[in-house]
């Protein structure tokens, strides 16, 4: 099973507040990326290695420095984990 399949569908509850989601499926295995024109990106994806997912909250495109990574390892947890990066990005 592809753990990154339908993103967009399978959150599609989860108000963005603003922010443009893209799926990209060339990252071995895709990511989940939101766009906000503030400056903001929620960069979530999974690491089959660790078997954990990582919603990164990026500034500025400055990814040497998140604002702040999320850890997740049950995909049961992740809808909250998003939903706190969202409001912490939309402000």
């Amino acid at each position: 099973m592809d753990v990154c399949e339908n993103w967009i569908e399978k959150y599609a509850d989860i108000d963005f507040k603003g922010g443009l989601p893209e799926v990209w499926t060339d990252r071995g295995g895709g990511v989940l990326e939101v766009w906000y024109e503030n400056g903001y990106l929620i960069d979530v994806g999974y690491n089959r290695d660790l078997e954990t997912y990582f919603v990164s909250l990026i500034k500025d495109d400055d990814w040497a420095v998140p604002v702040r990574t999320i850890a997740i390892r049950s995909e049961g947890e992740l809808p909250q984990a998003i939903r706190t990066a969202v409001d912490i990005a939309a402000g």
